[in-house]
């Protein structure tokens, strides 16, 4: 039930059952909407799109034809019995029959465009009556003139002939001639018997005097005072954006804002899509200040409820588009450091308050946790407002062997090690560290930074020296 392309053939395919049997078949078909039909044969043979032989399938060709044209069909069957009592599909015919409509074959000749349309026109120009209405822009995209006297242009598929172009009608070269869509057609010449619609969209075609398709737009919900413009002007896709009316398309930019509604941080990254703009200026809603660059990173002061301004310009017009987000501060937690030592066998994690949820790293669910191991344990909170984070910490669990802080601050343990040693500064500076065997050779050597963790489990048992920056420590590996 697919509308075919021109000249494309339509087989026609009917079950029949009769309990008397099957007299004849037979398909019924007109390329008039009133009149009389031609009749075709529907055979079950299995050569005509009909399946197997003898299964009560029947099938018949319709040749194909020109595009844009209406066939009107019908199926009559008649039974094996003494009075060949017939039946028809649809059951009203020839009142009530099956139609469809040949797609409109391409036009050779496609240098008349639909270019753009308004859909909602409340205050951006008035027609020859002084109304603010619909208007479609036709543009002819060559070097020639191009009479378009006879062509069509409608906005239903299934009506092809709704609005016909009057005699006259040429576009100069590169020029563009005006149609207003306002269902008003003795307002003017150039005034249809139907309007576009701005709420749901529809279909606009254009064909020429043969009925071949020219041109096509679909297009949706259309906003109000805004134009749906081929951009570039006359081949690109269709934008919406600040009219043209009349007029090259590209002038025009067109400006967009991506940024999430809600940002979960202080810092905001936002994107522009803007089009047809070779310069930008930005306004973040707390504050005269504006960017003048493409995607900017801003940074509130304060959590709150902002409105952003984004004036898209290409030296001769401008566009602004506008957004609304809420800002919520970072929501985070704080363990102070990312290392924490205890000389107790059990640490107690506290991720803090103010938070709707927990989810630890060891699938517990609540703000404390206790830790029995030492290792790495992360925690990730989602706030009221649906703002989450993860934060990570390393807890030490050493009882014994753990000596205390030298007087800069670094820590030393286990001492005697077994297969590790760690070594912890109380400072964020970058430091170089060696260790000695009681030979005087190099067994190990690295930079680290707050904290470092030297596997030691292959190192003979026995003495060593570690030196870290200007400080020297002795400890021992005892496995």
């Amino acid at each position: 039930w697919k509308r075919p392309i021109a000249n494309q053939n339509v087989w026609v395919r009917a079950t029949v059952a009769s309990v008397s049997g099957i007299n004849h078949v037979n398909l019924y078909h007109s390329l008039n909407l009133s009149g009389k039909f031609l009749k075709d044969t529907m055979f079950d043979d299995g050569l005509h799109y009909d399946q197997a032989v003898g299964d009560g399938i029947f099938g018949a060709k319709i040749d194909g034809k020109p595009g844009a044209t209406w066939v009107r069909f019908y199926i009559e069957a008649a039974a094996n019995n003494s009075s060949k009592t017939v039946s028809f599909e649809p059951q009203g015919a020839e009142h009530d029959v099956y139609t469809y409509l040949v797609l409109p074959s391409a036009a050779s000749d496609t240098s008349v465009v639909i270019n753009e349309l308004m859909a909602k026109n409340i205050s951006t120009i008035t027609d020859s009556a002084g109304d603010y209405e619909d208007w479609i822009e036709l543009f002819n995209n060559s070097s020639q003139p191009k009479d378009i006297s006879g062509f069509y242009l409608t906005d239903k598929k299934y009506n092809l002939k709704k609005w016909k172009l009057p005699e006259g009608t040429i576009i100069p070269p590169f020029g563009y001639r005006i149609v207003w869509a306002d269902e008003s057609k003795f307002e003017g010449k150039f005034n249809t018997n139907y309007n576009l619609s701005s709420t749901h969209g529809e279909n606009l075609l254009l064909l020429n005097s043969r009925l071949e398709l020219v041109d096509e737009v679909t297009f949706g919900p259309q906003p109000t005072d805004k134009g749906y413009a081929r951009v570039p002007n006359g081949a690109g896709p269709f934008i919406i954006q600040s009219p043209t009316f009349n007029g090259y398309n590209n002038s025009v930019p067109h400006a967009s804002i991506v940024v999430n509604d809600t940002i979960c941080s202080l810092i905001v990254r936002f994107s522009n899509n803007s089009t047809n703009a070779s310069s930008y200026s930005w306004n973040f809603g707390d504050g005269p200040a504006f960017f003048y660059i493409d995607n900017p990173v801003y940074t509130y002061s304060n959590p709150g409820n902002y409105t952003i301004t984004l004036l898209a310009n290409n030296g001769i017009n401008t566009d602004t588009d506008y957004a609304t987000i809420t800002v919520y501060a970072d929501s985070s937690v704080n363990f102070g450091t990312d290392t924490i030592v205890s000389n107790d066998i059990a640490y107690q994690l506290d991720a803090g308050t103010g938070f709707s949820n927990y989810h630890w790293s060891t699938s517990e669910t609540t703000q404390i946790i206790t830790v029995n191991n030492e290792g790495t344990y992360c925690v990730d909170i989602l706030t009221a407002h649906g703002c989450n984070n993860e934060t990570c910490v390393y807890v030490i669990l050493n009882p014994n062997g753990i000596e205390n802080p030298d007087e800069s601050g670094r820590i030393l343990f286990p001492n005697p090690a077994d297969d590790h040693l760690t070594l912890i500064s109380a400072d964020s500076k970058k430091l170089s560290l060696e260790v000695f065997n009681v030979l005087g050779e190099i067994v190990y050597s690295n930079d680290f930074q707050k904290s470092i963790l030297i596997n030691t489990q292959i190192w003979v048992e026995g003495i060593y020296l570690i030196r870290f920056g200007s400080i020297s420590k002795i400890f021992v590996v005892k496995h």
